[in-house]
C-alpha cells in the first residue's frame, strides 16, 4: 500500500508480508543468520496474515523455514497452534 510521509507518497508493507518475502528470498536481508538475528526484534505477528501471504509464494522451503521459526517463536509472539499446523501442509515433502 501507498502512504504518505511528510508530502511524499512512499509503497510500505505489513511486516507479516515483508517476514513471509525474505523467507523466500533471505539473501535480501544479509542471509539466513541475519533474518533470524533481526527476526529477534519482531514482538508481534499476525499469524494469520503471515500464513495467508506465504502460501500465496507457494514455496514449501520457505513456508518450512517459516515453521521452523514461528514454532521455535511460538510462546514469545502469541502465535496459535492452528497457525503451526496450517504452515505443516505447506512445508517440502522432503527435508531441505
Amino acid at each position: 500500500m501507498v502512504v504518505d510521509r511528510l508530502g511524499q507518497e512512499v509503497g510500505v508493507t505489513t511486516t507479516e508480508r515483508t517476514i513471509a518475502d525474505l523467507f523466500d528470498r533471505y539473501d535480501l536481508a544479509g542471509g539466513a543468520e541475519e533474518l533470524f538475528n533481526s527476526l529477534d526484534l519482531v514482538v508481534r505477528i499476525d499469524a494469520l496474515a503471515l500464513i495467508r501471504y506465504v502460501r500465496a509464494l507457494g514455496k514449501a522451503t520457505a513456508a518450512g523455514a517459516m515453521g521452523f521459526w514461528l514454532e521455535r517463536e511460538q510462546k514469545r509472539l502469541g502465535a496459535p497452534d492452528a497457525a503451526l499446523e496450517e504452515l505443516r501442509t505447506l512445508m517440502p515433502a522432503q527435508p531441505r
